[in-house]
């Protein structure tokens, strides 16, 4: 047992880390509150189109489809792409262009967020992932 959890540490990691930051950004997708950074950006970008309403919803299915896919290891690289490009919007539109207002919270939140997408588009999902098992079955 200890040479298992010992050749596999980094995988095991980030089967850890997956579970924990997909479960943190579906907790944060049920919160739906105008201080959530995918609302923020989805609202400043459809103000015109879409009700805040809607957008509030439209931000919790983001959130939860890149959460279930990160957990279950399904492409994992691509939805935490998508919530990277999210939160470095975010972040250029707070520090750069001073166009939306993120409190400290919010601003500690979107940071975490990035750069855990940023962790995981580097180095994958890991084994112990549904993108792994698909790979492993079309090469055999």
């Amino acid at each position: 047992m200890i040479l298992f959890l010992k050749k596999y540490a980094l995988d095991n990691y980030l089967l850890l880390l997956r579970i924990w930051f997909g479960s943190l950004l579906i907790y944060h997708g049920f919160s739906m509150s105008e201080k959530d950074t995918v609302y923020i950006v989805c609202h400043w970008i459809l103000n015109s189109v879409l009700s805040p309403q809607i957008t509030f919803y439209l931000a919790a299915v983001i959130e939860w489809v890149c959460a279930v896919s990160l957990i279950a290891g399904l492409f994992s690289r691509f939805y935490c792409g998508v919530i990277g490009f999210f939160m470095l919007f975010a972040m250029v539109l707070f520090f750069i262009f001073h166009t939306i207002n993120l409190d400290g919270g919010s601003l500690a939140l979107t940071r975490y967020f990035f750069w855990f997408s940023i962790l995981f588009i580097f180095f994958g999902p890991g084994i112990w992932s549904v993108d792994r098992f698909m790979a492993d079955r079309s090469t055999s």
